[in-house]
């Protein structure tokens, strides 16, 4: 073949790339841009990491524009994986994920989603739901933007963090002062790195629908959590077109702000401790031993000195039902040393763990773990915060990004007496964060915000699934009503009187049937679908007559690191 002929075949080769590229949606640009996807073998860490998955685990780089409204500014490579279908022949396309964050990894979550559900047992009458989303999906994530491969996103300074104790703890102006100084330090940190204004949920679901369009699918069907459903939300809106199946499990109000999904946490946590946990407490007053009036239990826990409050707030509620055991247990100790220093005024560690061990032998207690809570309470609360070393100030890659996005997407109030007020109000309001993080997020921060999205050309879509817990603490089930309120073809499945964060796989009918009929057939159930919750212990005779996993405890440690990438930040 001579040269013009080889040129000419090329020629008409690129021209059919491109065209069959365009009719999935990408400008020309974008073609250019992205280039052939090339999978291959993961790194033999992350290979070890899921045995279960075999040659069904691959990897992959997109190549992406810096900046998608500026293709000049050159390109970066982000990093995708991919579990195949595990019944090609039935392959429906890819389901891509999304864990939240912002800045968990998806394609950590993408790997133990594969790896949960393909254990899941095909006979199991519930797991078998989790069995086939998994034969019939590619489970597909493109990693966010500044987590990895050729762009690592941190926060950094050479000036370091001042040493700062807990608000409800020292309300004084000297620890206000640094509380703010901190505050800050870290928008200064990251947004005077170089593309911090390119690190934000517009780029992210650009990102994303290149992805879309190098695997081959002309809608992109989607599960996000958290984060991950204000990402689904905005890519519904701004490419309703190529919008698929939509799964928004533990929604935000994607039609507000960081700002609202902040100022909305204390009152939700709040919530969930009084009319969830507190209740399961007062049912079983043999087991907690703080009688059968939750109304006392409140009344005590507000009684509780702050830094013994304080210092327990994070274990003191899990966002998870079936922790609720581990939560009660700790609420317990803290109100069991609450007694024990009321008492004993001028008590040391050592006699407050005394005191412990002799209130459950006067008991009767025969579980040796009885008292691990409260003694665990006793010493937190006796720990100190040690000083910070004099360092210069550096951010994760998780935190940067969560950081980056939050400030880019929406306007934050920029005034610190506003962010002082909230912080005494939640002081006095909430026994159980109190004003724990009210620290405002973005402060002095100049970068531009992000074009906003016109939510309304989500009508367009076939419609979305959202799935929320009614007493979900981090994306509060007001939020998240505003944000169903709003989008007229959106279906919710609620889950009643649950604090689960990242609710499927439920393990009950109820959710998984309703969810996998939506993912693999396309069918969605009514506008309103309310869901009741089993109580730590209660399963169906369905659910006991076999185990969903081949193998429980691996089972266990993959929902757990699903559960740690879509709560990782403590917020969203």
């Amino acid at each position: 073949m001579s040269q013009a002929s080889r040129a000419s075949s090329s020629g008409r080769a690129v021209l059919g790339l491109m065209i069959a590229a365009l009719s999935l949606g990408l400008s020309p640009d974008a073609v250019r841009a992205s280039g052939a996807l090339e999978w291959g073998q993961c790194s033999p860490d992350l290979v070890d990491k899921y045995p279960e998955l075999g040659d069904r685990l691959q990897c992959a780089a997109l190549r992406v524009p810096r900046d998608h409204h500026d293709p000049g500014k050159g390109k970066v490579a982000l990093p995708m994986l991919r579990v195949l279908a595990g019944k090609p022949d039935q392959r429906i396309g890819s389901l891509f994920v999304n864990p939240g964050g912002p800045g968990g990894s998806a394609t950590g979550f993408a790997a133990s989603m594969g790896a949960l559900f393909s254990m899941a047992d095909p006979a199991h009458p519930i797991a078998r739901f989790q069995r086939d989303i998994v034969d019939r999906y590619d489970i597909m994530a493109i990693e966010p933007r500044g987590l990895a491969g050729q762009w690592l996103f941190k926060c950094r300074s050479n000036i370091a963090r001042k040493a700062t104790e807990s608000f409800d703890v020292d309300p004084g102006e000297a620890n206000l002062a640094n509380i703010e100084f901190n505050a800050r330090l870290e928008s200064s940190a990251c947004q005077n790195q170089p593309h911090a204004a390119l690190i934000n949920t517009d780029q992210a679901l650009r990102d994303m629908d290149l992805a879309r369009a190098a695997v081959g699918d002309a809608r992109l069907n989607y599960f996000g959590v958290s984060y991950g459903t204000w990402l689904g939300a905005w890519y519904a809106a701004t490419f309703p077109e190529h919008t698929g199946r939509m799964l928004l499990d533990s929604n935000m109000n994607w039609t507000g702000s960081f700002d609202e999904a902040l100022l909305d946490q204390p009152e939700a946590f709040q919530r969930a401790f009084e009319e969830t946990l507190i209740p399961f407490m007062a049912s079983h007053p043999e087991r907690f031993h703080l009688g059968s009036d939750p109304v006392k239990i409140i009344q005590d826990y507000r009684q509780v000195r702050p830094q013994l409050r304080s210092k327990n707030r994070f274990w003191a509620l899990s966002a998870d039902n079936k922790q609720l055991e581990f939560s009660a247990r700790v609420v317990a100790g803290v109100l069991l040393v609450e007694r024990i220093l009321a008492a004993h005024p001028d008590i040391d560690l050592d006699a407050t763990l005394m005191h412990v061990d002799r209130y459950f032998d006067e008991l009767g207690e025969t579980d040796a773990n009885a008292g691990i809570y409260a003694k665990n309470a006793a010493r937190w609360h006796f720990s100190d915060n040690p000083p910070r070393p004099e360092q210069p100030f550096e951010l994760e890659e998780e935190e940067s990004v969560y950081r980056a996005v939050v400030c880019n997407d929406t306007s934050s109030q920029n005034d610190p007496d506003f962010w002082r007020s909230q912080m005494f109000a939640g002081s006095a309001q909430y026994s159980l964060r109190g004003g724990h993080g009210l620290q405002q997020p973005c402060h002095d921060w100049a970068l531009p915000v992000v074009e906003p999205r016109d939510f309304g050309a989500i009508a367009q879509t076939e419609g979305l699934l959202m799935l929320q817990a009614s007493h979900d603490p981090i994306t509060s089930s007001s939020g998240a009503m505003k944000a169903f309120d709003f989008t007229q073809n959106a279906r919710m499945i609620q889950v009643e009187n649950n604090l689960t964060h990242g609710l499927f796989p439920q393990l009950t009918q109820c959710v998984d049937a309703k969810v996998a009929d939506f993912l693999l057939e396309g069918t969605f159930p009514g506008r309103m679908t309310h869901c009741e919750t089993p109580q730590p212990g209660e399963m169906s005779v369905a659910e006991r007559s076999a185990q969903p996993y081949a193998d429980a405890d691996r089972a266990d440690l993959l929902r757990q690191r699903m559960r740690e990438l879509s709560t990782s930040k403590g917020l969203l």
